[in-house]
């Protein structure tokens, strides 16, 4: 296996793979409103990974996520990894660039390594343009397809249920034929899907936030999120938000359960009950934030939402 090269700069294109299709709006808050700039070198083929020593970006659009390697790099030393297909773009501040360079040299050491990630997983939506709009705000990509070609769902490694099935299966052989594809694919369950196309009864219920404690099941599909996940449920004080109620006795939530994993037959299956744009604003970057890095803890490619 080839080592992958290693490069440092500041980046500023807003086309790049690493930054491409990021909308404007969601980058005026960053220290940087022009990105990275760096060499025509860094628009090296997918498969590269990158160590970029600039401003970081917020972790608020696509999959961003606290960069970290045990016993080395801890989360609240302020480095953030992106992931698209087989390529790592890390990004470290300058400030700890220049005061704690042995961090720096631990990250140069992860992207120099042969080591290479499984690719990202394909993800297929079914649902209404509502819940396309939610993937396509935190950076999913996605493929989306009619009822009369669902069957092309058998083709991603993971099934996008979004809301509005009801309306768009009218048929009674499209539905049936809806279910059992579900209960076969590793399934991203939306706000407001149709929970009884499960293969498994659950039902949502309303919680008035902020709940008294907040937990977070010890589970890799939810590393790196308590910080994130605390700060919403304090920022949502009052709002009402959907939480999983009855389902699995073996399902596994955060508290509150606005989010839910359950296992069913070596069937993966995560729940999001609450969508950013459901909560007031103050609350919206933290469950951004939590969105993210689920989807990033799932190997869900970020960058440019639907196909």
């Amino acid at each position: 296996m080839v080592k992958a090269a290693l490069f440092c700069g500041i980046i500023s294109d807003m086309q790049h793979i690493a930054t491409k299709n990021i909308q404007s709006r969601l980058v005026a808050g960053w220290l940087l409103a022009a990105l990275l700039s760096v060499s025509p070198l860094l628009a090296a083929e997918e498969g590269s990974k990158r160590l970029v020593i600039g401003d970081v970006p917020p972790h608020t659009v696509g999959a961003y996520r606290p960069f970290t390697i045990p016993g080395e790099i801890k989360e609240s030393d302020g480095m953030v990894e992106r992931r698209k297909g087989r390529e790592i773009v890390i990004w470290c501040p300058e400030s700890l660039a220049n005061s704690r360079p042995k961090k720096v040299a631990a990250a140069k050491r992860f992207v120099e390594s042969p080591f290479l990630p499984v690719k990202s997983l394909s993800v297929g939506y079914v649902g209404s343009k509502a819940g396309e709009a939610l993937l396509k705000e935190l950076g999913v990509v996605y493929t989306a397809y009619a009822p009369n070609d669902a069957w092309k769902l058998a083709g991603n490694q993971m099934v996008a249920l979004g809301p509005g099935t009801a309306e768009l299966f009218t048929q009674d052989k499209q539905k049936e034929y809806l279910r059992k594809m579900l209960a076969s694919r590793k399934l991203l369950v939306l706000p407001g899907a149709d929970l009884s196309l499960l293969p498994f009864g659950l039902t949502r219920a309303t919680a008035v936030l902020p709940a008294a404690a907040v937990a977070v099941p010890d589970l890799p599909l939810f590393a790196g999120i308590r910080k994130d996940f605390e700060d919403f449920n304090a920022k949502a004080n009052g709002c009402s938000c959907p939480v999983s109620d009855k389902g699995p006795g073996w399902m596994q939530t955060t508290s509150p359960a606005c989010f839910a994993h359950v296992k069913n037959h070596g069937q993966s299956i995560v729940v999001f009950n609450v969508a950013p744009s459901d909560v007031p604003a103050e609350a919206r970057d933290p469950l951004t934030r939590v969105w993210c890095t689920i989807l990033a803890n799932l190997n869900i490619e970020s960058g440019v939402g639907g196909k």
